[in-house]
């Protein structure tokens, strides 16, 4: 498991208030559209740590355990994307509400392009559709 701890570390880009893969599973539902950005991110972050884990297994530890480290992290991408998938982090709108007046329809879509690209992984045409 140390190994496991020690390959895990690596990958992290921002601190996540969650544990483990458990913890970020059974959280409570986001309340706010912050919430759900940031949960959305924490479980991209640990989806893509877990394929690092499983990527690196065969590296750093001999025999029968890659299986396992292997098998334990192709588990954990499996619940951490059917998670991703239930909170609608792929299709939750970058932004909630519209603008006041048409003169403020540019800057709320700059700042929602700006914040779509931040918070997730879609294509800049994802973005536009999702902000106009």
């Amino acid at each position: 498991m140390g190994v496991i701890a020690a390959v895990a570390g690596c990958a992290v880009q921002q601190p996540s208030p969650y544990s483990d893969v458990a913890s970020l599973l059974n959280a409570p539902p986001p309340q706010t559209h912050e919430e759900l950005a940031q949960r959305c991110m924490y479980l991209r972050q640990e989806i893509a740590q877990q394929r690092t884990i499983a990527s690196t297994a065969p590296r750093v530890s001999p025999g029968v355990t890659i299986l396992s480290i292997q098998e334990q992290a192709s588990r954990n991408i499996a619940a951490l994307t059917a998670r991703s998938a239930s909170l609608g982090c792929n299709e939750a709108p970058v932004m909630q509400g519209k603008p006041a007046s048409p003169q403020d329809k540019g800057d709320y879509i700059d700042l929602c392009m700006a914040k779509c690209k931040q918070y997730t992984s879609r294509t800049p045409e994802q973005c536009f559709d999702s902000c106009k």
